[in-house]
């Protein structure tokens, strides 16, 4: 066989219509979006202005079926058109969602709307589908919860307030507000309504505490074990830090012994390493030893010599006017009650004309409500120091802390030697 050639003449009409229809689609198609490109755009960067809403018209004539144009026609239709025509607004979500069904933010809002036109049906129905096209965001649940909480379905509401929360913490404040707004006259419901997590419940006792329901946020504290208790430490020293900045020492000293390990080991009326055992780096914080060393009054602990256990406190004065030196401690008494402070001292080479002395002041107020007497200048054995004194009536603590006695007229009050403490210690009499 041979090979055959067929030649296909077009001619006429017919090649016309060949050559120019792939052009004409093409043109169609650059016409097409270019529209929705330009309606898109347009629907991307409308601004708020008086003809807000005739551009987001043209950006739903420019792009019929772009869900961003409807969308953003059906924003500005909502915020700017009367209730009697919300029906427009809602007519343009619906349309968004038909044309983008799996986009949350058109079900949200068009749940949103649907709620504002009173069909809180359709408007749960709308967010829960949010709340499954985008579990893990926080807004689609903080939405639906305000909804059930207008629709008097405080529990489910509040189980979604916490799972927003635990998706955006900036929102917890906003929950928190709303529990205590709701629940804030039925304190045995605060619990249960701020969900069973340790760290939520220390969190929410933090927040009440703070805001000065003092009680409430300290039984849900309360309701911590003690494991949950260590994990949230630092909430837990936020607290003790808050309700002693208020004054409120004894409250204070009871989260504060929840943190300590073993939890409860010191008691009330106790100073804390009165002996100077433990160095301060290791018990940091408001009840331990608080010590303040510079040149001119050298702060530390001495292993070589002591008047009891392994060490001693000892402070080294090269001061040759005024000098600021700190040694305090923050202790919880008893409202009126009477104690004896007992302490060791010793002294090398010491020279003032105001030596140190312990002092016993109000931790309300400051009033000094006793003092020993100075330490002997010269070389000086261990010395024992005693008093006694009375906390006022509405005492909760005191400070024992260092000071130094009058220098008189001597506006420079130079002090020099070396100054050993060691044993503190006060017990209740009577």
């Amino acid at each position: 066989m041979k090979d055959q050639l067929v030649h296909v003449s077009v001619r006429g009409p017919a090649r016309k219509a060949v050559t120019v229809l792939p052009l004409l689609l093409a043109l169609a198609a650059v016409w097409f979006s270019t529209r929705w490109f330009v309606g898109n755009t347009i629907a991307g960067n409308i601004s708020a202005d008086e003809r807000g809403l005739e551009t987001a018209q043209l950006a739903v004539k420019l792009a019929p079926s772009d869900p961003l144009a409807h969308w953003t026609l059906a924003e500005i239709e909502q915020s700017r058109l009367p209730l009697d025509q919300s029906n427009r607004a809602l007519v343009e979500y619906e349309q968004a969602v038909k044309l983008a069904p799996h986009d949350y933010r058109f079900w949200l809002s068009w749940g949103r709307a649907l709620e504002q036109a009173d069909d809180i049906k359709g408007g749960e129905q709308a967010m829960r589908r949010a709340v499954e096209l985008a579990p893990s965001y926080s807004y689609p649940r903080w939405y639906l919860g305000n909804l059930l909480l207008r629709d008097g379905r405080s529990s489910e509401a509040f189980a979604e307030f916490r799972r927003a929360s635990d998706a955006d913490p900036e929102l917890r404040d906003q929950v928190f507000n709303l529990i205590w707004q709701v629940y804030g006259k039925e304190p045995a419901e605060l619990a249960a309504v701020v969900g069973p997590e340790a760290a939520r419940r220390a969190a929410f006792a933090k927040y009440l505490v703070e805001r000065n329901f003092l009680e409430p946020g300290l039984n849900l504290w309360r309701s911590l074990s003690a494991a949950e208790k260590e994990a949230n430490g630092d909430t837990g020293s936020a607290l003790v830090t808050t309700l002693a900045n208020s004054k409120q020492f004894t409250r204070a000293f009871e989260v504060w012994k929840d943190l300590l390990k073993p939890p409860g080991s010191v008691s009330a009326g106790e100073i804390l390493n009165g002996a100077f055992e433990q160095d301060n780096q290791q018990l940091g914080d408001i009840f331990g030893w608080q010590l303040r060393s510079n040149s001119q009054a050298q702060t530390t602990y001495d292993r070589d010599v002591r008047h009891g256990g392994a060490q001693s406190l000892r402070i080294i004065f090269k001061a040759k006017a005024k000098v600021e030196f700190g040694v305090s401690q923050l202790v919880v008494v008893q409202p009126g009650a009477q104690y004896e402070f007992e302490g060791f001292y010793r002294t090398s080479k010491l020279e003032s004309g105001a030596t140190p002395m312990i002092e016993i002041a109000d931790a309300i107020d400051g009033t000094v409500l006793a003092n020993g007497p100075p330490a002997a200048v010269g070389f000086n054995d261990w010395q024992r120091i005693s008093f006694p004194f009375k906390a006022r009536a509405k005492t909760e603590a005191i400070v024992v802390r260092l000071s130094r006695s009058s220098c008189g007229e001597d506006q420079t009050c130079p002090i020099f030697g070396t100054v050993w403490y060691d044993d503190f210690n006060i017990k209740r009499r009577g």
